[in-house]
């Protein structure tokens, strides 16, 4: 059994100024981001109005739900738009969803119904509670469903710090593990817009909590039940949730090194039966129903993929597909500015960043095995903080080679669907620099971040709102701000007060770090907690 409990831990300052700089990014996003520039975002909006008014209640068939007419109040705007967004183009006063067409089905069918429909309810069913969201300006009303997101997204440096706290101690490790959140700007993206990535995110990081304490040795019914309900809300959102199964399953694996077999199996047992029962019962249903465990949600036939030829093999195109693969996956892991083709700059510098994680994770794995103390890991407990992203990367890749086999495209290649395993990378990237930095690693991780958040600014203004023009850079400037206040729904001062309120959060994080680094009196972490020993198999 499961003995003793960690102290309950004063979060570090660092921590909670990464909370509050991840929160204000995440809003400044919400607006700075122009409309539909994330992924499938139309799509992702129209499935939730369709819960709202209620035709996506019952969820549809793949292939049955056709996108509304009503969605074209952003997308028609969004392509009349040069790549660039203008203060002369943009609308005097948006159209509505329910002027530009309503719940009248469109021509195109909605494939994001291959999705369970979790996110979409949390989201739909307050929606069709506001009274006239119908007629809402289509800015307002996209706007209201990011915030939405990004508020999901919140505590996600929080439950980073939180988890990383029980498996390595209360050091300056735990802190920079949540500092770390924000060193990957195009999370910030993806949880500030219309997209159930975000709630994936913050349940895969939650879920992370428990099962730490699973690892080393808590097989409680009270953690077991809360492992199953965390899973079991993953998979009700995203078909990449499916890897959280064999992650419950290590870490009750590794458990059992430290209490009973019966203890374990029985607290596993709980754990899979809540999860399958909350969730994964969607995913049996998929492979009974439609003969596959992720439909395809264009079709309703799902055997024509199946029939379709294959047009190339491992031999012809192998090498070609991998290369492929790693710069599509790398590239917008970072700094993905959501424009075709991306600038050399922003593919360079992701590669460099790609390679420098790489380096320190290696690093970071190394350190943890051979350290002493109190963050110290197993090897199988570096290989369970990996299992995640090996996870993920293996669905991902296998999906994405099955569809370039019968059409030649690199479907599926984005990075961002790691972020699920980012608190297992970023706390093993927080021991590789740690080994190199010393106390000062969460000054080094904030200072990181702080700067690729001002790069991915960078990225935003230059390839969103600034005229690409011959004149000064003074005048393109007052030029992109005209254009950010002419396409955003808020008045300028709001707008001024967003941008402020994040570059301020940003240099106050690295501040307050750069402080607790230079007084040793006051250690990063706060108090330093008990570290929970399990009794020994067979006690009671």
């Amino acid at each position: 059994m499961y003995r003793g409990a960690h102290r309950r831990a004063r979060v570090p300052a660092p921590v909670r100024a990464a909370v509050l700089a991840h929160a204000a990014v995440l809003v400044l996003s919400v607006f700075a981001w122009p409309v539909h520039r994330a992924p499938d975002e139309p799509q992702h909006v129209d499935l939730v109005v369709a819960v709202a008014d209620g035709a996506a209640v019952p969820w549809p068939d793949p292939g049955r739900l056709r996108q509304s007419r009503g969605i074209s109040a952003g997308v028609d705007l969004y392509a009349r738009g040069q790549p660039v967004f203008l203060a002369a183009q943009a609308p005097g006063r948006w159209p509505s969803w329910a002027s530009a067409g309503g719940a009248a089905p469109g021509p195109q069918p909605n494939q994001l119904v291959q999705h369970p429909p979790l996110y979409y309810l949390l989201l739909g069913a307050p929606l069709a509670l506001l009274p006239g969201w119908p007629d809402w300006p289509y800015d307002v009303l996209l706007d209201v469903l990011r915030l939405a997101s990004a508020l999901i997204l919140v505590p996600l440096p929080l439950l980073a710090w939180a988890a990383a706290r029980r498996l390595v101690g209360d050091v300056p490790i735990a802190a920079a593990c949540g500092v770390a959140m924000l060193g990957v700007p195009h999370l910030q993206h993806i949880g500030a817009s219309v997209n159930n990535d975000g709630l994936l995110i913050v349940l895969a990081a939650a879920v992370t909590v428990p099962l730490v304490g699973v690892v080393r040795g808590d097989t409680r019914w009270r953690t077991a039940g809360l492992v199953g309900v965390l899973t079991g809300g993953a998979l009700l959102t995203k078909g990449t949730a499916l890897v959280l199964l064999p992650v419950v399953g290590a870490a009750y694996l590794l458990a059992w090194r430290r209490t009973s077999l019966l203890r374990t199996v029985r607290a596993a047992v709980v754990a899979a039966g809540l999860a399958v029962g909350l969730g994964g019962w969607w995913w049996i249903r998929n492979k009974l129903r439609y003969g596959a465990v992720q439909p395809n949600g264009l079709i309703a036939d799902q055997t024509l993929l199946g029939r379709r030829p294959v047009l190339t093999s491992a031999a012809e195109s192998g090498a070609r597909f991998v290369s492929q693969f790693a710069r599509r996956m790398s590239e917008n892991f970072w700094l993905e500015p959501a424009v075709r083709p991306r600038p050399p700059f922003v593919s360079w510098t992701s590669w460099a960043l790609s390679l420098l994680a790489a380096a320190l994770l290696l690093a970071g794995s190394v350190a943890a095995v051979r350290a002493r103390g109190a963050h110290r890991l197993r090897l199988s407990e570096v290989g369970w903080l990996l299992l995640p992203a090996a996870g993920i990367l293996t669905i991902v890749l296998s999906g994405s080679w099955a569809a370039w086999k019968i059409s030649l495209l690199p479907s599926g290649q984005q990075g961002r669907y790691l972020y699920p395993a980012s608190v297992g990378l970023a706390l093993l990237v927080a021991l590789g620099l740690h080994a190199l930095a010393g106390r000062r690693v969460v000054l080094a991780t904030a200072a990181c971040a702080a700067t690729l958040q001002a790069v991915m600014g960078a990225v935003v203004v230059t390839q969103s709102w600034l005229p690409r023009t011959g004149d000064p850079l003074a005048s393109r400037l007052w030029a992109a701000w005209r254009g950010w206040d002419a396409w955003s729904p808020l008045p300028w001062p709001a707008l001024a007060l967003l941008l402020l309120t994040a570059a301020g959060t940003l240099g106050a994080l690295v501040a307050v770090a750069a402080r607790q680094a230079d007084d040793p009196a006051e250690p990063v972490g706060g108090d330093v907690p008990t570290v929970p020993r399990p009794a020994a198999v067979g006690s009671g």
